[in-house]
């Protein structure tokens, strides 16, 4: 992901309240820590980003290690884990802390990790765990008076007195109870169970006045618990009360509806007390923890967590797509389904004509609804930009919804918003530079407000989708610039080999006849001379030896300028000659392999292969040193491969005064691009130098 995302991220999860991070395995490491994390263990995020898999291991406590390490790898692994349990953690200073710890399989650069949540629960554990030895004592201490009842079997007003101090212990430590109770919950509370199995308030702690709004004595009046439980969560605390009656414990968490209708989540963590015979319950007891803070949180958390898969899946569609329509075609449905929209419609300005085009739409699949998104994608396709609601939308600078902010809208655009029961419709734009390029509209099928998250975040994702946009544009300016530069360097290439034929020519016919006739002359003279005179006629050898070198250079540089003996002969004998005639004179061995020339190449492609293997050489001879320099050519369809490979000095690529050099390596690559070709080349100081030529047989225009 590019910096800016990471740092939206980023800037997402560290204004949490409660420990966060990402971890991985093989090796153990921390993929992402924030700073409540850090603060819970005694350590800066810094310190934490060093530790060794062993230090990590080492920071959860002796006793719970196997536990939590086996469940990080079988998360990792795909299986089913529970999604919080609690465990303890070592801080820097040695001290161990209860966590309750919330984890998730997630994935990070394409491997698994698991994003885990962390809230500091020490004073709740050790509380617990007094109320627990309060609660054993209790049961102890009653065990203990029917064993001695049983045992002594004693007089009536013995058994009497006996169960009046039972009872009076049963009091106090019920009163323990309540006492432990308010302190380590936000309410308690006992049932008497009756015979029959039908429950009786016994008492409750006077803290759920705080939680319901509702008193002790507004409770009693209201008569069954259930009145103050959340509809949807009735049949989950009927399952809960029928598994205490059946001498279960029980823990669980449902939603209750306080006195000023808000909704409060509890965690009822309940017991039976059996007669003495064990047989049924005679008492139900129970702690009530008011979790609603702890909900929110992992909803925020989870909520996050889908901004960050979308944000995720922007990225991914962005990098693997660089076609406008199929960004937006791949975008619109994560991102309804993640804004909980039942219809959605994503436009593109199109300021060419003045008007918005329909680029996607999505709606429900089935039924008579099909058909009216189907009618309304027709009708819509493209609208105007003097449209009412266009307009609005121009004026934009983000969200907006617009039964809030355009209660006036009479756009023709209402029948379909009636027909699909939509009543509700956020906007959001899409900016790039200092216009909108495209709008997404989002439809709701309730009234209630958009939470101001979710217009942040929309409001977040269309900067985003602005910024990628804008990309997307100066790539398609930068491909169109290669192309044309590409165009250029095939231009200027074929331009040059044109001029050099024609020099080539030139040197061949004007000047080669010249120096002929020339030579002929000289001839004539030479029969003129005296056979006396020495002088004259040491003059006039010396003269037709200079004539014979102009000749050798005149026809050298013509072959140099143009290969003529390509077209005649073929590639493999014209590289055969160049290094015969003008190689081997500097005391080089060059050895020549070509295979699958049963046919000749075309001729741009013999040329290119030519001029590459010409400047290797000449690059050889002049830098290099190299005693040896092997050339393989290999035509196998669909494509001719050349290797060019030296025993020099070699010499350092980045070095630009080397690269520079007569054609260079510049110059050899672009006159393989220019076909479609590949240029590699290897090479560092002392160790020779390797060249690569790939060349498709069959080359598109450019």
């Amino acid at each position: 992901m590019d910096r800016d995302e990471h740092q939206i991220q980023s800037g997402i999860l560290d204004y949490l309240n409660e420990g966060l991070i990402i971890i991985r395995d093989d090796p153990k490491r921390f993929v992402y820590i924030n700073e409540a994390f850090a603060g819970m263990l005694g350590y800066t995020v810094e310190e934490l980003n060093s530790f060794s898999p062993g230090q990590i291991e080492s920071h959860v406590f002796s006793e719970d290690r196997a536990m939590v390490f086996t469940r990080l790898e079988e998360r990792l692994a795909g299986k089913h884990i529970d999604y919080r349990y609690e465990y303890r953690i070592i801080r820097k200073d040695g001290t161990a802390v209860w966590v309750s710890m919330g984890a998730s399989l997630i994935e990070n650069e394409g491997e698994p990790a698991v994003l885990a949540t962390f809230t500091d629960v020490t004073d709740r554990v050790h509380a617990e765990k007094e109320l627990r030895r309060y609660r054993d004592h209790l049961e102890d201490l009653v065990d203990e008076r029917k064993a001695e009842l049983k045992r002594t079997g004693g007089l009536l007003q013995r058994e009497i007195e006996e169960h009046g101090r039972t009872e009076e212990a049963l009091r106090v430590s019920e009163e323990r109870y309540r006492t432990i109770s308010e302190l380590t919950s936000d309410f308690a509370y006992s049932f008497k169970v009756k015979p029959d199995g039908t429950i009786e308030g016994d008492w409750i702690t006077g803290a759920i006045t705080r939680i319901s709004g509702y008193t002790v004595d507004e409770l009693r009046e209201r008569g069954s618990r259930m009145s103050l439980v959340h509809p949807g969560d009735q049949e989950l605390v009927r399952e809960h009360l029928e598994a205490n009656l059946s001498g279960m414990k029980k823990v669980t968490e449902f939603r209750i509806v306080n006195k000023s209708g808000e909704v409060r989540w509890l965690r009822d963590s309940a017991r039976p007390v059996m007669d003495e015979e064990g047989k049924r319950p005679v008492r139900i007891i129970g702690a009530v923890e008011d979790i609603t803070e702890r909900k929110e949180f992992q909803k925020e958390i989870e909520d996050r967590y889908n901004e960050l898969l979308l944000l995720n899946k922007l990225h991914k569609v962005i990098s693997s797509s660089h076609d406008r329509s199929t960004i937006f075609r791949e975008i619109l449905k994560p991102v309804a389904d993640y804004c909980g929209a039942k219809a959605a419609g994503l436009y593109e300005f199109d300021y060419e004509n003045g008007k918005t085009v329909l680029n996607a739409i999505i709606g429900p699949s089935l039924g008579a609804d099909r058909e009216y998104i189907e009618e309304a994608s027709k009708m819509y396709r493209a609208v105007d930009f003097d449209d009412e609601a266009i307009q609005a939308i121009l004026a934009s600078n983000g969200v907006f919804v617009t039964e809030e902010d355009m209660p006036g809208l009479t756009s023709q655009r209402q029948w379909i918003k009636k027909k699909l029961g939509i009543k509700r419709t956020i906007v959001f734009v899409f900016r790039s530079g200092d216009r909108v390029v495209a709008y997404a509209a989002l439809g709701y099928p309730h009234d209630r407000d958009i939470p101001k998250e979710k217009r942040a975040f929309l409001e977040l994702l269309g900067k985003q989708m602005g910024i990628a946009l804008e990309r997307l544009e100066l790539m398609d300016v930068l491909e169109k610039r290669k192309l044309e530069l590409k165009r250029l360097a095939t231009w200027l290439i074929n331009s040059i080999e044109e001029e050099r034929r024609k020099l080539s020519v030139s040197l061949h016919d004007d000047i080669g006849q010249l120096l002929v006739a020339l030579n002929v002359e000289f001839d004539m003279l030479e029969g003129r001379i005296d056979h006396d005179d020495t002088e004259g006629r040491n003059l006039l050898a010396r003269m037709k030896e200079q004539m014979r070198a102009i000749t050798d250079s005149a026809r050298k540089f013509s072959y140099s300028l143009h290969p003529a003996m390509i077209n005649d002969l073929g590639l493999v004998p014209a590289i055969e000659w160049y290094v015969d005639r003008f190689i081997k004179c500097e005391a080089l061995d060059v050895e020549i392999e070509a295979a699958g020339f049963n046919d000749e190449l075309p001729p741009d492609t013999s040329l290119t292969l030519y001029r590459v293997i010409q400047e290797a050489l000449r690059n050889v001879v002049q830098h290099s040193g190299a005693a040896r320099v092997s050339v393989k050519i290999t035509k196998g369809y669909p494509r001719v491969i050349l290797v060019v490979e030296d025993n020099g000095s070699g010499f350092d690529l980045d070095n630009g005064e080397t690269v520079a050099k007569g054609l260079g390596i510049v110059g050899m690559r672009e006159r393989v691009r220019s076909l479609g070709g590949d240029f590699k080349i290897k090479s560092s100081a002392g160790s020779g130098t390797r060249i690569r030529v790939t060349i498709p047989l069959e080359v598109n225009d450019v």
